[in-house]
């Protein structure tokens, strides 16, 4: 298997596991467009590739690790105010809002 669909397959299993988020194909779709379009807070940057961000969705808030090289989201990770203070680079959270689709 790939890097890329293991990322992907990671990061559906860890928002299902840590905040019970069925994240479809669709909303993962959305969170990477708002990421390109900086429409999203920017925690750090890891490293040249990979970043982390806060984003809201159906009222929790958690962090993606978003690779930009692949253009994946690779993990959902729990928003800690104590590990993230003082590094957003922007003000407001961006709260993902899209419709679910009957798959």
């Amino acid at each position: 298997m790939r890097k890329s669909t293991c990322q992907k397959k990671h990061f559906k299993r860890r928002a299902t596991e840590r905040f019970g988020l069925d994240i479809n194909k669709q909303i993962q779709k959305e969170i990477i467009a708002r990421i390109k379009k900086n429409q999203t807070v920017m925690l750090f940057k890891q490293s040249n590739r990979v970043s982390h961000y806060l984003i809201t969705y159906k009222g929790v808030d958690f962090v993606v690790v978003y690779d930009r090289h692949r253009g994946n989201l690779v993990t959902a990770l729990e928003y800690n105010e104590e590990k993230y203070s003082g590094l957003a680079k922007e003000s407001k959270i961006c709260d993902i809002m899209i419709k679910d689709s009957d798959d």
